[in-house]
């Protein structure tokens, strides 16, 4: 029996899901994003809800052939990796500005996530806040 209880201590956080995993809303209820962690363990999203209705597609962007794709799906963060308790070394594509930023995100319990977002260093950046989206 304790053989069986040290094994399963040790498969299940094999099996957990990171804490940014999940569904976030952003903290001025503008925009709803999903996060989760590919077969490479790298972290990616995907807009999942914009309030705006006149925000459909992704027309800021410098690119014309892109500019037609819609936002709802749109993966705008990709490329970040478990470094500490912090996702670093990805991008995160602002659909608002048309630009490309690094960043780095990281959880504060398992309901708040911060994501910075810089061109440079990061203490020039700037942050967003998120909670986890709860279905009602």
């Amino acid at each position: 029996m304790k053989f069986l209880f040290l094994f399963l201590a040790l498969l299940l956080p094999l099996h957990a899901k990171d804490t940014v995993e999940g569904e976030w809303l952003k903290s001025d209820g503008t925009a709803r994003i999903k996060l989760w962690l590919n077969n490479e363990n790298q972290l990616q999203g995907v807009i999942t809800w914009v309030q705006d209705k006149k925000r459909t597609h992704d027309t800021n962007n410098p690119d014309p052939k892109l500019r037609k794709r819609r936002l709802r799906g749109l993966k705008f963060l990709t490329g970040f990796k478990k470094e500490g308790d912090q996702f670093t070394g990805g991008k995160v594509y602002d659909s608002k500005s048309g630009k490309t930023y690094s960043g780095k995100i990281w959880a504060e319990g398992n309901d708040k996530l911060t994501m910075r977002a810089y061109k440079g260093i990061s203490i020039l950046g700037k942050s967003a806040e998120w909670t986890r989206f709860k279905k009602k």
